[in-house]
């Protein structure tokens, strides 16, 4: 686990959605070799609470799984 302790204030969770999208773009950009390496881990984004709403696989970022009610 790598936790970002700032994150990123949002509007609502389609914004938070292309953040998270966009996150996972950079690190992908930095070494295409190193894209085997993000297998198997995830990218949640939380509420204000601390309360994961959606996880991204990092291995395929369309791929979200809602946690919503």
């Amino acid at each position: 686990m790598i936790r970002d302790e700032e994150g990123i204030l949002v509007s609502d969770i389609d914004a938070a959605l292309i953040a998270a999208m966009e996150v996972i773009q950079k690190l992908r950009a930095q070494d295409d070799v190193s894209a085997a390496e993000w297998q198997g881990w995830r990218l949640e984004i939380t509420d204000g609470a601390g309360k994961v709403t959606e996880s991204l696989s990092l291995d395929d970022p369309l791929s979200t799984k809602s946690l919503r009610d």
